[in-house]
């Protein structure tokens, strides 16, 4: 894929960038408007893509839903022992760094 070889990722990386377009506009924007950070418990791109794999629009809203009360209810527990995997760590499949983190 040109892009790909473009930006120096690999062509699984740019389909997973790409089905972002996926999801609701609502989530589009809410994930838009996070500032990044790492290393942090928190809405991870993985969650995301599964999100981008569900067809309908209003169950993506309504899991959406549930995973941001997840994410809170975990951040206000405290700090964790050992921090999830950032997700400018690299990806398992692709070992192309898979982007900032997304925290609700």
């Amino acid at each position: 894929m040109a892009i790909a070889r473009e930006v120096g990722i690999s062509p699984s990386r740019v389909t997973q960038i790409l089905n972002l377009l996926k999801l609701a506009p609502p989530i589009q924007a809410h994930i838009l408007g996070l500032p990044p950070v790492r290393n942090r418990v928190g809405l991870l791109e993985k969650h995301v893509r599964t999100l981008c794999r569900m067809p309908n629009p209003k169950l993506q809203l309504e899991v959406f839903g549930h995973l941001k009360a997840k994410v809170g209810r975990q951040s206000s527990s405290g700090p964790v022992s050992t921090p999830p995997a950032g997700l400018l760590e690299p990806d398992s499949a692709s070992g192309e760094p898979s982007g900032p983190e997304v925290v609700a």
